[in-house]
């Protein structure tokens, strides 16, 4: 009985329906066999309504005849093509070699009444032929990620109406499958309901074991972008297993376009923990443009199980325009913080800095010739700095004579800002540089650090700049609003007041006085005196664009760079690395110099594959562009090239590689893990469940040999009033008949 409510309400309902049933109408005109009649058919809707409360049912059992099962599980995913133990076979030759050599035994088990059935279980459970008790299986394991979980799970749901004796487990157990239909966990609980013992049998070497040696590349980026001559910097984490107190040589190889390979940077990596994890840093200084691909690669080394993950790929996208940067400074203030920050912020500058502080003045003057002789530098910066830090008549003129012959011979570009040590006041006059500047300077000139300021030498009033005339430098926006710009800039607070100006110098700032504020000049390389050093008026007066604009112009218009057309072609990937079959995204633009777009631009794109077959692909104007999966099947190196044009007139092209490969985690990580197989079988414990070792598996095999299936079981079955559909059915429309055929009675009868 399952009673719809307690028993004592179900009592006062029955005591209620037993009163109305004795009480009834007044039927007294009617006979008495049709007041049997009603009284049987009253009797028996109360009786159905009595039943219906307490919905009675019945359980019995059947026997039934049931065969057993042994499921043995082989791992075929290609992670069982790694090494077995440190030398000797691999982990699917070991499995092989372990059920030949038991073959007697498995039909031992098979003529016990027990169904032996094998799978193979990688990405997939697939069902094994038996000869003589071995399963028919290939040379070598092909599947791709491992997905036990769901193996687990279909082989259960396959013999629900069979006896499962057990289920042999023979693998790695790597479960690598990104998505799996059923997990790893739920399978286990899957396992414990069902009362299925799991017997483990791991292949392969946990990394734990002393005996695992391994070294593997991680952790880089996917992709870099640099300048001519600026100094990239690649960092990556190597993970070594097995080589306590050992060297490992790291390199950055470069690939160019025609794929030449060089080994750009290399470092020896010394690791002293038997697992441990370092982040190596490795750098490259390109000299020309172009699309590279970069390989961080740890050399192989003995013993290792796998090598297969001691490299990885990147991307490299060399621009042409890359300026390298020299700042010297000799004092921290504002103007040095916020020039700082605004070159900073232009990927294709490199900006190095030298403070040369006055608390080395005993060690005046300093040898930087390295500094000032290195020709990579395109631009030097000189701010505030005595002369007396870098130059000594007779003993110490190496710095400014290199910077002088940079200037002059190498025509690099060379500004000195203004400030109490610039100039006159810092003795520039008696220096090699009293020939490269473009003012003239006297020798009477000199600004003491400890004296008070000269008012003959620095003039402390707002000064409002003016520009001379059209310089490529002062061009802070459109033609049209130019001037409007130049005249919402607050006014710079102080400037060196210049002597005089040399005879082909020109003046490119002024201020409103007619004060020399911005003087450019032509000596081999191009030169510049800038009077002021308060142009940080500009960023916190809320001009932070115009800031970086001006003092980007003063570097390109010194390193030669003001005569660009400017016009180029981007190229935007989110990431350089895929899978096969996955569509890819990427934006395409075509810029001025200034960053600004080129709303009116024309793209084609073309994709390369990596066999060389060329194939078009839309391209959108700054928008998302998409290539189709299906263009990008085959694993390789694949290149996107976009040309724009505008008004018929080509702008440009860019390129941009990138890779698809099958990221084999099958073969990525070489180290085995029983410790996985082990927690699983822990879970049917109760059931018979354990983790043995391949040498141990003959004794699990005994031992189920011994097994005597029971071959008959109780199957329980139960019916219970309401519970299908086809009982409440009839139910329903018995009790409704009743009570209708009752109803017509009674209007028969004249008793309605």
């Amino acid at each position: 009985m399952q009673p719809v409510a307690q028993g004592w309400i179900i009592l006062m309902i029955i005591a209620v329906l037993a009163a109305a049933l004795l009480m009834g109408p007044n039927a007294t005109k009617l006979a008495a066999s049709q007041k049997r009649k009603l009284f049987v058919i009253r009797l028996t809707l109360i009786g159905m309504v009595i039943l219906a409360m307490l919905r009675p049912g019945i359980i019995s059992t059947v026997s039934q005849r049931q065969s057993a099962v042994l499921a043995i599980m082989l791992d075929y995913s290609r992670s069982m093509k790694l090494s077995h133990m440190a030398t000797g076979p691999n982990r699917w030759e070991s499995m092989t070699e372990l059920l030949e050599e038991n073959r007697d035994r498995l039909e031992s088990i098979a003529d016990q009444n027990i169904d032996v059935r094998f799978y193979s279980y990688g990405n997939r459970l697939k069902p094994l032929d038996t000869i003589d008790g071995v399963p028919v299986i290939p040379d070598e394991p092909t599947d791709g990620e491992s997905d036990a979980g769901t193996a687990i799970y279909e082989i259960i749901d396959s013999v629900r109406d069979q006896r499962l004796l057990g289920l042999v487990m023979m693998g790695d157990g790597r479960q690598n499958a990104a998505d799996p239909e059923i997990e790893l966990a739920q399978a286990g609980k899957l396992l414990e309901d069902t009362q299925t013992p799991l017997v483990a049998v791991p292949f392969g070497q946990a990394a734990q074991t002393d005996q695992f040696a391994d070294i593997s590349v991680e952790n880089m980026a996917d992709q870099f972008t640099c300048w001519v001559k600026n100094t990239l910097t690649v960092s990556a984490s190597i993970n070594a297993r097995g080589f306590a107190n050992q060297e490992v040589p790291v390199q950055l190889i470069v690939i160019d376009e025609e794929g030449n390979e060089e080994v750009v940077d290399t470092v020896r990596k010394e690791f002293t923990q038997k697992a441990e994890t370092s982040t190596v840093e490795l750098s490259y200084t390109p000299e020309k443009a172009g699309q590279y691909q970069l390989i961080v690669r740890a050399e192989p080394q003995p013993d290792e199980i796998s090598p297969r993950n001691n490299e990885l790929p990147g991307f490299l996208t060399v621009n042409e325009g890359g300026l390298k940067v020299l700042y010297v400074y000799g004092s921290l203030n504002w103007e040095v913080s916020f020039l700082i920050r605004s070159l900073g912020s232009y990927k294709d500058i490199q900006l190095d800095q030298l403070h040369m502080d006055r608390r080395d003045e005993a060690r005046w003057p300093l040898d930087k010739t390295e500094l000032f002789s290195d020709d990579s530098y395109d631009v030097f910066i000189l701010h505030n700095v005595d002369s007396r830090a870098l130059y000594r008549r007779g003993t110490g003129e190496s710095n400014l004579n290199a910077l002088a012959d940079a200037v002059i011979n190498k025509r690099k570009g060379l500004i000195m800002i203004g400030g109490y040590q610039s100039f006159g006041p810092g003795l520039y006059r008696s220096t090699p540089l009293a020939d490269v500047l473009p003012i003239k300077m006297e020798f009477d000139e000199k600004q003491d650090f400890e004296e008070p300021i000269r008012d003959e030498l620095h003039n402390s009033n707002e000064l409002k700049a003016v520009p001379r005339s059209g310089h490529f430098i002062t061009q802070l926006g459109d033609p049209d609003e130019n001037q409007s710009i130049w005249d919402k800039l607050p006014a710079f607070v102080g400037a060196n007041r210049f002597v005089g100006l040399k005879d082909t110098a020109g003046v490119i700032l002024e201020g409103a006085g007619g004060e020399e504020l911005l003087v450019g000049y032509r000596n081999g390389g191009r030169v510049l005196a800038m009077a002021a050093d308060t142009t940080y008026l500009w960023w916190t007066h809320g001009f932070a664009d115009i800031h970086k604009r001006f003092w980007r112009q003063v570097v390109l218009w010194l390193a030669f760079k003001d005569n660009m057309s400017g016009e180029n072609v981007r190229i935007d990937l989110p990431q350089r690395r895929f899978k096969p079959n996955i569509p890819i995204r990427f934006t395409a633009e075509a810029q001025t110099e200034t960053s600004q777009q080129i709303l009116d631009a024309q793209f084609e794109g073309v994709l390369i594959d990596p066999a060389g077959e060329s194939t078009g692909i839309p391209v959108v104007n700054g928008g998302q562009s998409q290539i189709d999966r299906k263009q990008l099947e085959a694993p390789g190196i694949y290149t996107i090239q976009v040309t724009a044009s505008r008004n018929d007139k080509p702008i440009g092209q860019a390129e941009a590689q990138f890779v698809v490969f099958d990221n084999d985690k099958e073969q990525a990580n070489p180290a085995a893990d029983p410790d996985q197989l082990n927690r699983l079988a822990e879970r049917t414990a109760d059931f018979g469940g354990q983790m043995v070792e391949p040498e141990a598996f003959p004794v699990v095999l005994d031992e189920l040999a011994e097994l005597s299936p029971k071959m008959n079981i109780d199957v329980p079955t139960k019916w219970q009033l309401g519970d299908t559909f086809f009982d409440a059915l009839t139910f329903v429309l018995l009790f409704a008949g009743l009570l209708s055929y009752e109803w017509w009675l009674r209007k028969k009868w004249g008793l309605i």
